[in-house]
């Protein structure tokens, strides 16, 4: 983590960036300027492509869990640039659905955004027959689209 810094004024490539930016947001807490590296990617957020905008969203608010006296102002300035982003719909819906469950619930927000996660071991496809897979994943795709919209209309789950 050490050398992201100087990796950062290298990197030009929008996956490599979004890359990076997840770092900052998921080990921020381990590196004293990761709030002022996020911030260069607001001073710049017109030039960054959108999977670096939706990325530095989603960083932001998890580093602002674990460093909010640094990271309050930061946050609001992403999320309000990114609210009135008309230019990707994608990155303008997750900044409003952030916003409204920050708003709604911040203990709720902070439970879902830094939910631990672990590594795959097993797929689907492994265990279930080929019907059943598909059966699943519309479901799921349905359950989340169906939260991801009430929760943005501002309307309990």
């Amino acid at each position: 983590m050490a050398e992201l810094p100087h990796a950062l004024e290298k990197i030009v490539s929008p996956e490599a960036k979004a890359a990076a930016v997840w770092m900052l947001g998921e080990y921020g807490d381990q590196l004293d300027d990761a709030p002022y590296l996020l911030e260069n990617f607001v001073d710049s957020y017109a030039e960054e492509d959108s999977t670096v905008r939706i990325q530095l969203i989603s960083a932001a608010v998890k580093l602002f869990f674990k460093r909010p006296a640094e990271m309050q102002t930061i946050l609001m300035r992403i999320l309000s640039l990114s609210c009135a982003d008309s230019s990707h719909p994608d990155v303008r819906y997750r900044a409003q659905f952030v916003t409204r469950l920050l708003s709604r619930d911040a203990n709720l927000a902070r439970e879902l955004l830094l939910a631990p996660t672990s590594a795959i071991s097993l797929f689907d496809e492994d265990i279930l027959p080929e019907g059943k897979v598909r059966a699943n994943r519309r479901l799921v795709t349905w359950v989340f689209t169906h939260c991801f919209l009430h929760v943005l209309k501002g309307q309990d789950i």
